[in-house]
């Protein structure tokens, strides 16, 4: 994902949030990896500890797999530098 031009539309005043419009290039790798956070599980690992009061009972919890954890990074930085850009604290 690469951002190709922005445009600040309504600068963030107060408690107004701003808003921009923002031109992507994206990909089909891209669509695919949103799609696939909107759908299913397939980003996620789940972890299994074991519970310290129950010993019979476990505790799951999940995790980011590296591919996706590495395009959210990217993404993450995409929408950073936006933000970074227009928005003033």
């Amino acid at each position: 994902m690469k951002v190709l031009k922005t445009k600040i539309i309504q600068k963030a005043e107060g408690r107004k949030k701003g808003k921009y419009e923002i031109t992507l290039e994206v990909s089909d790798y891209d669509i695919n990896m949103f799609e696939n956070f909107a759908t299913t599980l397939a980003p996620f690992e789940v972890i299994e500890e074991p519970n310290e009061k129950n010993n019979w009972n476990a505790v799951y919890s999940t995790d980011y797999k590296d591919k996706y954890l590495k395009w959210l990074l990217k993404t993450w930085r995409c929408f950073w530098k936006l933000w970074n850009l227009y928005d003033e604290f």
